[in-house]
């Protein structure tokens, strides 16, 4: 058994890589020539450009190279008769898919580091390269914090929790203000800080007056307050937020420190879950081929395997789309809404190898 597994795992491997490399590849060139008129600049930074996005091509692309590995590595036995070999000493279906289902798991390491390392690292630079050398302005993530960020405007110090720019917004506010010796006599603090096209409104806060000759502060809350200390949000440089360019562990924290403060991470927990559904899908995969694989006469079945093939992923693809986006409107819950597709897949996999096995085909 241990030298049919080796054998299996190798066989399936062998067409995996290959096939998961030049699928990766064709996603960049298809990219790249769409978009490469559209950009002024050379043809090398063009090229470059898209270069650094392969690795999350790659991500995007695995469990089609798994679906597409696994029906023709175990169509290549079939057709050498080497299954019907394998069922003749007694082994059974089951038993050949474990190899299978183990050749996938080998196989998702390197894609973990693709998905968790390298993706997020190409990201950052496909993104680095597109501000200084496309649109030649500053990076983006060369620029100040976007969260737990002090500024300070003349005599007045302000800490801002999180920045939202795209809708002006400041979250866990606290304004202190000093005296000519520097001595702080007013401390404003706020949940929240909205700009109306004048000034700041502050939400949900309070006034703490510390004058060195009081016993103690006077506090004096309020629903909401106008403000002119903080500066006019286009002043207000940031980092801007990208989950792309995230690993788990960073977009598991951002996502943390975000929701505290109470901010939407709808759409950053959608991606976080995304990425681990393509693991399980990949092994859905795995269970749709296999059956077929082994039940159909492999002879002159290439066109047929490849239109099985682009059938499904666009299937599964339609359905994902359509549970993300609903994740990222906010209508579903976004853990619900990526890890539900795969689930009905799954269901939908388990009645057609049903159905197709009691119509003998």
């Amino acid at each position: 058994m241990g030298i049919l597994w080796a054998y299996i795992i190798r066989e399936i491997l062998v067409v995996l890589f290959p096939v998961w490399a030049a699928l990766g590849f064709l996603l960049f060139v298809l990219e790249w020539l769409a978009q490469v008129f559209n950009l002024k600049t050379t043809a090398g930074t063009a090229l470059l450009l898209y270069l650094y996005k392969i690795p999350s091509h790659l991500q995007l692309v695995f469990p089609v190279a798994v679906l597409f590995a696994c029906l023709a590595a175990l169509g290549a036995m079939n057709r050498a008769r080497e299954i019907v070999a394998a069922q003749s000493f007694g082994i059974s279906s089951r038993k050949i898919l474990l190899p299978v289902l183990s050749a996938v798991a080998l196989a998702s390491l390197p894609y973990y580091w693709v998905t968790d390392h390298l993706a997020p690292w190409g990201m950052l630079k496909h993104y680095e390269l597109l501000d200084t050398r496309v649109k030649q302005v500053p990076s983006r993530f060369s620029q100040v914090r976007q969260e737990k960020i002090w500024y300070r405007n003349q005599e007045v110090l302000y800490n801002v929790g999180f920045f939202a720019a795209e809708k002006n917004e400041l979250h866990n506010v606290t304004i202190y203000t000093f005296d000519d010796d520097f001595h702080v006599v007013q401390t404003i603090t706020a949940a929240k800080a909205t700009w109306n096209g004048n000034n700041w409104v502050l939400s949900d806060g309070s006034i703490s007056l510390l004058d060195r000759r009081l016993e103690t502060p006077l506090v004096e809350p309020f629903r909401t307050r106008s403000t002119r200390l903080i500066e006019d949000p286009r002043t207000l440089k940031r980092v801007e937020f990208n989950a792309e360019t995230m690993n788990q562990s960073e977009l598991h924290s951002a996502i943390a420190r975000h929701r505290a403060l109470g901010i939407n991470t709808a759409q950053w927990e959608v991606l976080f879950h995304s990425r681990f559904t393509f693991y399980l899908i990949s092994f859905i995969f795995v269970l749709l081929a296999f059956p077929r694989a082994l039940r159909f006469s492999r002879v002159g079945s290439a066109a047929k395997d490849g239109v099985f093939v682009a059938g499904t992923c666009l299937a599964y693809w339609i359905l994902f789309t359509f549970g993300a986006n609903l994740g990222n409107a906010g209508r579903l819950n976004p853990v619900f809404s990526v890890w539900a597709p795969p689930l009905v897949f799954l269901v939908g996999v388990a009645l057609y190898n049903r159905m197709t096995s009691t119509q003998g085909a």
